[in-house]
């Protein structure tokens, strides 16, 4: 890799600003693909509860045991058995969250499921479940009270569109710069060859536009063409070659009534020069005799 000029960098970019501003547009088409067909929407139903009874630190440990507790399989398989719901416990668990507040006795838990009324449902069942396997654990549910009940989500919790198209446009401009980048330092680092590819190039565009300067030559000539016979065939044009038409008709007419008599003369000729040799011997008899 050669040294770098930091302006001519810059200025190489300012001369491909199309694939720049083409990156952004493909970023922004990825991005609203991707949360329009791709994503799939989940809405988080949260509910929050609070460990009361809390008497040292040391029942932080306690408060952790909770949390893991609403995740276990003791609290979720049942949810999945008993609400039917459409999937393993592995699914289940994936969309579910239970944590606990630093330094405090609150417990937030959350289920998402593609269905705001269905994410509901489950997380409302798993609290009931968890509080009643509590209490068989550590035959002390009555310390577990319900601060906020299970919500109803109105807007999907994972599908953020200005931020994901954002993010998307951000991925395909730096790659386009970074792309663009390689080509700059492979140009710089092999002009021979750079210069050989350009006049490949330029030869191959002027050889395009002589094709097209032909086929645009034909084309205007079979169009002339097709113009001239355009006009040739007009209702003018027809009568006049009927005219010559009737005209060579008479003539053909012409030459066979000609034909026709020239044998009729030739007989009456041949008729008539017996006739006159007839009678020159008559009359020559006849001087013979007076004689």
């Amino acid at each position: 890799m050669q040294e770098i000029n930091l302006y001519d960098l810059m200025r190489y970019y300012a001369k491909n600003w199309l694939n720049l501003l083409g990156a952004l547009f493909v970023g922004a088409i990825i991005g609203v693909a991707y949360t329009g067909l791709i994503q799939t929407p989940l809405y988080k139903s949260e509910a929050t509860m609070i460990v009361t009874g809390r008497t040292s630190a040391a029942d932080t440990t306690t408060n952790n045991n909770y949390a893991e507790l609403f995740k276990s399989r003791l609290v979720l398989e049942t949810v999945v058995r008993e609400k039917g719901y459409n999937g393993s416990y592995e699914q289940l668990l994936a969309r579910t969250t239970a944590v606990t507040d630093k330094n405090t006795d609150v417990l937030k838990v959350s289920i998402a499921d593609p269905d705001p009324k269905t994410s509901q449902l489950l997380l409302t069942a798993s609290v009931d479940t968890f509080k009643e396997r509590a209490s068989n654990i550590f035959k002390n549910s009555e310390n577990i009270k319900s601060v906020d009940t299970a919500s109803l989500p109105s807007k999907p919790f994972n599908v953020k569109t200005v931020m994901q198209v954002g993010l998307a446009m951000a991925a395909t401009f730096f790659a386009a710069i970074i792309a663009l980048f390689f080509v700059y330092d492979y140009k710089n680092s092999n002009p021979a060859r750079t210069r050989a590819t350009e006049k490949r190039a330029k030869k191959t565009s002027r050889q395009a536009k002589k094709n097209n300067t032909s086929t645009t030559d034909t084309d205007a000539k079979k169009a002339t063409v097709s113009s001239r016979t355009k006009n040739v065939n007009t209702p003018a044009a027809d009568a006049v070659e009927d005219e010559l038409w009737a005209v060579e008709e008479n003539a053909t007419d012409d030459e066979e009534i000609v034909a026709a008599a020239q044998p009729k003369k030739a007989s009456k000729q041949s008729g008539k020069k017996p006739e006159k040799a007839s009678k020159r011997g008559k009359k020559a008899g006849k001087s013979a005799t007076k004689k």
